[in-house]
């Protein structure tokens, strides 16, 4: 999918200042209140925006140039700003890494990662909400596990510490965008198997930062796949 970012020179600074500081800068230009922009439109909606930025949507790291620039890219996608809402996005996305970790770990995974012939639920779930990609790399991963003696996988915590927008890409004709999430999460997992012939089982904390890219078509019919992990 082709996409693109705003151009930087839609954005300028000179040199720090706090972030209600920065909004309001960019509201001075009287020419763009007549006839205004995708950036004034969002410059009008200046609270939402604070209040985004304060329900810390955005990646911790993120300047206040870019958090901005992705908020007008937002506005740009949705120009009926009640058809999307950042948090209650991010609140699905979580959702949806935990119904995927949870899945994956599950012995009607492994059985059908393990056998292509096999059909289940677990599996058919995986095709509905992520790309064939997507799914052809979990299932390869956890069949090398299972040919290296792996047996069964227990995910006995998850633990999802942050979850963050980190970018925003729109197609050139804004018929769909990509969505990338940043997350934090720990995995307390049980693996039992055999090992030098002797059953075994070792439980672990897997510690990941990833980064999952959502898309969908916009800005109605909002249909989110996982296309990136």
């Amino acid at each position: 999918m082709t996409s693109r970012m705003p151009s930087s020179n839609n954005v300028v600074m000179n040199g720090p200042c706090s972030r209600r500081g920065n909004m309001r800068a960019f509201s001075s230009n009287s020419s763009l209140e007549n006839n205004p922009t995708t950036f004034q439109r969002a410059v009008d909606d200046k609270d939402r925006y604070f209040a985004w930025d304060d329900a810390e949507v955005f990646a911790p790291d993120m300047f206040v140039v870019k958090k901005m620039a992705l908020f007008a890219m937002i506005h740009q996608a949705f120009p009926n700003k009640a058809d999307f809402d950042l948090p209650e996005f991010l609140d699905g996305a979580k959702h949806a890494l935990e119904l995927v970790l949870r899945t994956v770990y599950s012995p009607a995974f492994l059985e059908a990662a393990v056998d292509p012939a096999v059909e289940n639920d677990e599996i058919n779930l995986l095709k509905e909400i992520m790309t064939p990609e997507c799914l052809d790399m979990l299932t390869q991963g956890f069949k090398i596990h299972h040919d290296n003696g792996c047996t069964k996988f227990d995910l006995t915590q998850l633990d999802v510490r942050a979850c963050h927008l980190a970018n925003v890409k729109l197609a050139d004709d804004n018929s769909s965008m990509l969505l990338y999430v940043q997350f934090d999460t720990a995995e307390h997992v049980t693996v039992s198997g055999t090992k030098d012939g002797a059953a075994i089982a070792e439980s672990s904390v897997r510690e990941a930062e990833a980064t999952w890219v959502f898309e969908s078509p916009t800005p109605s019919n909002l249909r989110w796949t996982v296309v990136q992990m």
